[in-house]
């Protein structure tokens, strides 16, 4: 009994798996989506637009203002940086930008001068974010990182002693 519960564990459970995938499949879109699960592809042209088939429905999706179409997309939806993804030829839009952000999404200094914190913006909306403790924003790396290795002073920006 246990035995042949097991097999049917293990034909039923697949097909409640989700795939995405930062690849189309030759020719295109899939022409059936199946019946159970959520499947993600990559569009052909696009980075910030993919197919969506959920439950056995077709959808073409785009990815809010300033994100791209990956298979890990953490930001929002199948949707993340661009800097994470590897968008070859394909075209992303241009900016959308609202009084506070020059994209809806994405991570911008502050100024120019070595900084603890730095600007995220989601959805048009701009929060200020700090690094930990003793590091600065590098734009280059979109992420916070070493004074020194950014040739600011970071004399002062640590609060230990020896």
């Amino acid at each position: 009994m246990a035995f042949s519960l097991g097999i049917i564990l293990l034909l039923v459970i697949p097909a409640y798996c989700t795939y995405v995938g930062n690849e189309v499949p030759l020719g295109g879109p899939p022409s059936v989506c199946p019946e159970l699960g959520v499947f993600a592809y990559a569009h052909e042209q696009a980075c910030d637009q993919f197919y969506l088939c959920q439950n056995g429905t077709f959808s073409s999706e785009t990815c809010p203002n300033g994100l791209a179409f990956a298979a890990d997309g953490k930001v929002v939806q199948f949707c993340t940086y661009p800097w994470h993804v590897k968008c070859g030829d394909k075209t992303m839009p241009d900016p959308i930008p609202s009084d506070q952000c020059l994209w809806q999404f994405g991570l911008f200094p502050i100024d120019d001068a070595c900084n603890s914190q730095y600007f995220k913006c989601a959805w048009g909306i701009r929060y200020v974010t700090d690094c930990d403790e003793g590091l600065v924003y590098d734009d280059t790396k979109k992420a916070c990182n070493w004074p020194d290795l950014l040739g600011c002073n970071s004399e002062g920006m640590n609060r230990f002693s020896l």
